[in-house]
């Protein structure tokens, strides 16, 4: 009976020091960590806005009742014409009901 004490406390230790090593050691030893992903695509000790804002120069829209689905990239505006109908957006022109 002690025997298999023995050998369940050591398998649990042995498997606490392999889970702490293997933690500790995975920042070193990854490849793909967050600052090798964005070293292409900004500049070092610099903000850098991620994509350009979008502008919708003019739409006209008009919804009949029932479900309706936008269409599109975010490049098309689709989010922004959501944000603007749930008044998350501000808007410049006359209205949006």
């Amino acid at each position: 009976m002690i025997r298999i004490l023995f050998t369940i406390i050591a398998g649990v230790l042995l498997g606490g020091v392999v889970h702490l090593v293997s933690v500790l050691a995975l920042p070193r030893i990854a490849t793909q960590d967050a600052y090798s992903r964005l070293t292409p695509m900004t500049k070092l000790n610099a903000v850098t806005a991620r994509a350009a804002p979008i502008v919708l120069s003019s739409l006209s829209l008009s919804l009949g009742s029932g479900v309706h689905a936008l269409l599109g990239r975010r490049e098309d505006g689709v989010a922004l014409v959501l944000d603007v109908m749930a008044a998350r957006s501000p808007r410049r022109a006359e209205s949006a009901t």
